[in-house]
């Protein structure tokens, strides 16, 4: 079992299908998933968690309004039902092999964080997800992969994930950060990229510099390889063969021993 959890923003204009259409994706992906979302706030926010019988929680926000990492993760870990977590963005949808990529991994280690690589998709309304036929139609719309930094889901077990700078979430440097700091407890990283993606749903970005620049200061020294895809210790395969990065050896377990 898993638990989601995700910071929403006001259901207005696109952001309503956007993010509707992320949501129901994790449902489909993880039937028997909990979702826990935050910004109860937002517009239009309760209404549409109460349609998706979810509930949506209140947040505490930086001084310039952006939510406050330190404090969802720490509210999350601390109510969730499950002890296998994942941090994702709003607008991510999620593909059916995602459960698949999480139960190898989390048969085969007890302590990790799973990320992948994003692809760009254009989405102008609901995805029907009971067409068979939608994740074909991912692939047709797809646009060019983000760099090794865009990170947008964040799949974790293990009590590694405290001591959190108070970083605004939807500005940079916050997920680079928590990258590196899997990587600096000594958490297994594993890239799942050729098993699973996140499909970000292409939409017009809205920067506030002050906030991302005190995320950046936030990092402190910082070199340009931490806090991406080339800090995993870990390849997940398309085929469920579960591989140390750089080496040939496998895992015991992969998804057909399942």
């Amino acid at each position: 079992m898993l638990t989601f959890y995700s910071v929403v923003k006001g259901f207005v204009g696109n952001t309503t299908y956007l993010q509707r259409n992320a949501i129901r994706s994790w449902k489909k992906a993880v039937p028997d998933c909990e979702i826990i979302l935050f910004g109860d706030d937002e517009p239009n926010a309760q209404q549409e968690a109460m349609d998706m019988h979810l509930h949506v929680l209140p947040m505490e926000r930086t001084e310039h309004g952006a939510p406050l990492l330190p404090y969802i993760v720490g509210k999350a870990n601390e109510i969730a039902r499950y002890d296998i977590r994942c941090l994702i963005n709003a607008d991510i949808i999620l593909d059916s092999r995602f459960s698949q990529a999480v139960d190898v991994v989390s048969m085969n280690l007890d302590s990790f964080l799973m990320i992948a690589q994003r692809h760009g998709v254009e989405v102008d309304g609901e995805i029907d997800f009971s067409d068979e036929d939608w994740f074909v139609w991912m692939y047709q719309n797809r646009v060019k992969p983000g760099n090794l930094s865009a990170i947008d889901f964040f799949c974790y077990r293990g009590d590694w994930l405290k001591d959190i700078p108070p970083f605004g979430i939807g500005r940079c440097s916050w997920d680079n950060w928590l990258v590196h700091k899997a990587a600096t407890e000594g958490v297994p990283i594993v890239n799942a990229t050729m098993m699973t993606m996140a499909w970000h749903q292409d939409h017009p970005k809205h920067k506030i510099p002050v906030e991302w620049q005190e995320n950046r200061e936030l990092l402190g020294d910082w070199k340009p390889t931490w806090g991406s895809l080339l800090e995993a210790t870990y390849i997940l395969g398309g085929n469920g063969m579960l591989m140390e990065s750089g080496t040939s050896r496998i895992m015991e377990k992969t998804r057909t021993d399942l």
